[in-house]
């Protein structure tokens, strides 16, 4: 008598806490910081400040970024040589503006993740270094 004994084996995502280079680049400006980031299934969540405790989630799978803070949330969402409609909620007056996003490049590789974008004729350059 055979007999087949199965074993199934529940896989658990675990996060991991490291160190990033966030810089955000536009028309104007570039802004660099470091924090650290929480890493779990291919999202990155950081604390982009503590003034106006601004949540940063950025989602590698689909491509989606999402910022929050006390007077505003925003979602984004990149496709690669496309236009798509990103959110911004103003909480205050309880109303939602849509922004067209042009996505001209994204790169990753295990430690980087480059995204440029054009809102409104300004081009902007997000990318997340792991450290």
């Amino acid at each position: 008598m055979n007999y087949v004994i199965m074993c199934v084996v529940f896989a658990r995502s675990i996060a991991m806490e490291k160190n990033a280079l966030i810089t955000i680049k536009n028309n104007d400006s570039k802004t660099s910081y470091k924090v650290k980031v929480l890493l779990n299934d291919n999202t990155y969540r950081y604390r982009e400040d503590t003034v106006n405790n601004t949540l940063v989630e950025f989602d590698s799978s689909n491509n989606i970024l999402k910022r929050e803070d006390d007077n505003l949330s925003m979602e984004y969402l990149f496709i690669n040589d496309k236009e798509t409609i990103g959110k911004i909620y103003i909480k205050d007056l309880n109303k939602y503006i849509d922004v067209v996003i042009k996505t001209s490049k994204i790169e990753k590789n295990e430690n980087k993740i480059l995204i440029e974008y054009t809102i409104s004729d300004d081009l902007y350059k997000y990318s997340i270094e792991v450290e």
